[in-house]
């Protein structure tokens, strides 16, 4: 949609939550991702945005990143969604964090981490919302995360830089593709 080309790194075509085959990508854990080509309109600027996305995680064992638009040189800047991550970035046997950085080190960047468990095998509804403001909300399949702890310091921070967004995982210009998912995502928006 919205006019975006990109490419799919081994993902096959799955079934969605309403058991309609191809409507989801399968995600296998280990090198599967889908990448979309960098656009000024996935760069979050100074707006304000919504996320959202279907996910079926497979498996608790590890950090997996649902998506990532990320640079980890310095300033160490981008936005990226996370399972089984706690606050700290440390491996969690549950929950999931939002992260909006412009430069981690500097201090600007704001983190909405919950410890509710989305990667049980069943679909997740997840939204995330930056605000004008620039704050952080965290929905979970309808309802306003309220066990959602918001880290960091609120503020509009400026994430524009020329990489992709990588669904599945971490992304290439991060750390080269790590944390990928095991499981399945449907309607990333």
């Amino acid at each position: 949609g919205n006019n975006f080309s990109g490419s799919v790194h081994e993902a096959v075509p799955d079934s969605n939550r309403f058991n309609q085959p191809d409507k989801a990508m399968l995600f296998d854990g280990t090198n599967d991702y889908l990448s979309l080509d960098n656009s000024a309109f996935l760069n979050l600027g100074t707006s304000a945005r919504t996320f959202s996305v279907w996910v079926n995680m497979q498996d608790k064992g590890d950090i997996q990143c649902i998506f990532s638009k990320a640079f980890r040189q310095q300033p160490h800047n981008g936005y990226t969604l996370s399972t089984n991550l706690d606050a700290y970035g440390s491996y969690s046997q549950s929950g999931y964090r939002f992260d909006m950085v412009q430069s981690y080190n500097a201090g600007q960047y704001v983190l909405a981490t919950s410890p509710k468990t989305v990667s049980d095998s069943s679909w997740h509804h997840i939204v995330c919302v930056y605000t004008a403001e620039g704050n952080i909300k965290l929905y979970l399949d309808g309802e306003i995360d309220s066990a959602a702890v918001i880290t960091g310091t609120p503020g509009i921070y400026n994430t524009d830089y020329n990489v992709p967004l990588e669904i599945g995982n971490r992304g290439h210009y991060y750390d080269g593709g790590a944390y990928h998912v095991k499981g399945r995502i449907d309607e990333f928006k």
